[in-house]
C-alpha cells in the first residue's frame, strides 16, 4: 500500500502496486482463505489504520483499487474488528475538505451495501451514520447546487452523485425495510411477499 500511495512514485508504478495490494487483500483478508495467503492480524490493523487516509489522498485510478480493498475489509471486519470506523467516517463528514468527505461517502456506501439485505435489527449499526452524515450531506448538496462558480468541478459532481445514490439506497433498504428485487430475488416489504 505504501508504494500505491507514494506521491513521488510514477503513476503506472502506483497503479501496479494498488492492483497487487487489492489482490493481496482479496486473497489474504478472509480468515477462511488459504493459510499461506492469510494476512496477520497486526498487518491488518496497520492497514485499517492507514487505508482511509490513503483512499482520500490517492488519485482516482488508485482510489478505485483501494475502494475494492475497503469493500473486502468492511465485509470481513466491520463492526467487530473495526469499531472505530464509524467515528472516523463521521469525523471526516464534519470537515469542509471535499476529498475527505467524498472518501467517507464512498465507505458509507460500502457499509450500506453490506447491510442492504439484512434484517432491520442488523441494520441498526447504521443508525449513527444516518443520523450524523445525512443532515451534513444534505446541507453540502444544497451548497453544491448553489455554487455556480464550481459547476465543472469533478469532485463536487462525484460527491453529489454519491449522495444521491446513497440516499436512494438507504431509503429503499435501511429506512423503510424494503428488500429490492435483485438478481431474480422476489422483492419483500417488511418480510412479506410484495406484488412486484
Amino acid at each position: 500500500m505504501q508504494v500505491a500511495v507514494a506521491a513521488q512514485a510514477e503513476l503506472p508504478m502506483r497503479q501496479a502496486a494498488s492492483i497487487q495490494f487489492k489482490t493481496l487483500v482479496g486473497k489474504g483478508w478472509d480468515p477462511r482463505g488459504e493459510a499461506s495467503a492469510r494476512l496477520h492480524e497486526e498487518d491488518k490493523a496497520t492497514v485499517r489504520a492507514n487505508v482511509l487516509e490513503a483512499l482520500i489522498q490517492s488519485p482516482p485510478i488508485i482510489r478505485s483499487q483501494l475502494v475494492e480493498c475497503m469493500k473486502v475489509m468492511v465485509n470481513a471486519d466491520f463492526p467487530e474488528k473495526w469499531p472505530d470506523l464509524l467515528s472516523t467516517l463521521i469525523g471526516f463528514m464534519q470537515t469542509d475538505d471535499v476529498p475527505r468527505v467524498y472518501g467517507a461517502v464512498q465507505v458509507i456506501m460500502l457499509l450500506c451495501r453490506k447491510y442492504e439485505f439484512k434484517d432491520k435489527d442488523e441494520r441498526e449499526v447504521l443508525a449513527p451514520v444516518i443520523d450524523a452524515a445525512f443532515p451534513r450531506l444534505l446541507t453540502m448538496l444544497q451548497n453544491l447546487l448553489s455554487m455556480t462558480d464550481r459547476v465543472g468541478d469533478l469532485q463536487l459532481a462525484l460527491l453529489a452523485g454519491a449522495y444521491t445514490r446513497l440516499t436512494f439506497q438507504l431509503n429503499l433498504s435501511a429506512l423503510y425495510g424494503i428488500r429490492v428485487a435483485r438478481r431474480g430475488r422476489v422483492a419483500r416489504v417488511n418480510g412479506e411477499l410484495g406484488g412486484v
